[in-house]
């Protein structure tokens, strides 16, 4: 039987109170029986942001890219992720450039909010997954470059209330 690695990611501690992690597993245990994969689900970044591509450096999907690397991780083998911004939320470019090394390397990528499944084959033959792809890295990135500015805003506004002598 083919395996299925699970990529569990959310970005900050605090979400491992919430129902991030339970949801993510029960997607991918659901999945993989589904389409009769054993699951492997040892790769979790729990408060690791995808945004400065940090977890590819450090954590599971760092570890997990090393073993895909090394050939330790089996060509034809799945990555399942709930949704393609829990592999990253990087600018296009570099999550583009992750999401190839993958493909590159023979696995299938199976994003499970959007019930999308890329491989190379797929990718080759059929282009407007290529458009789907850039749209779903894009949109990953550009809701959490947003959330900055948001955060840098509010920061400086508090910091401007301190400094004039107020609480805020």
């Amino acid at each position: 039987m083919t395996t299925a690695y699970s990529y569990i990611r959310f970005s900050t501690p605090a979400q491992l109170k919430g129902d991030s992690l339970r949801r993510q597993l029960a997607k991918a245990e659901r999945f993989a029986v589904d389409h009769g994969l054993i699951l492997d689900t040892s790769h979790c970044d729990l408060g690791r942001s995808a945004f400065t591509g940090q977890h590819r450096t450090k954590g599971a999907l760092a570890n997990f890219l090393a073993m895909v690397r090394a050939g330790e991780i089996a060509r034809n083998s799945w990555l399942i992720v709930e949704n393609i911004d829990r592999l990253s939320r990087e600018n296009t470019w570099d999550a583009l450039g992750l999401f190839r090394e993958i493909i590159e390397a023979g696995l299938t990528v199976a994003s499970l909010i959007d019930d999308m499944i890329y491989d190379l084959a797929s990718l080759r033959n059929r282009p407007e997954m290529m458009v789907t792809l850039n749209a779903a890295l894009t949109k990953a990135h550009r809701e959490s470059a947003d959330k900055a500015d948001r955060l840098q805003e509010v920061w400086a506004e508090k910091r401007a209330g301190i400094e004039g002598g107020g609480r805020r």
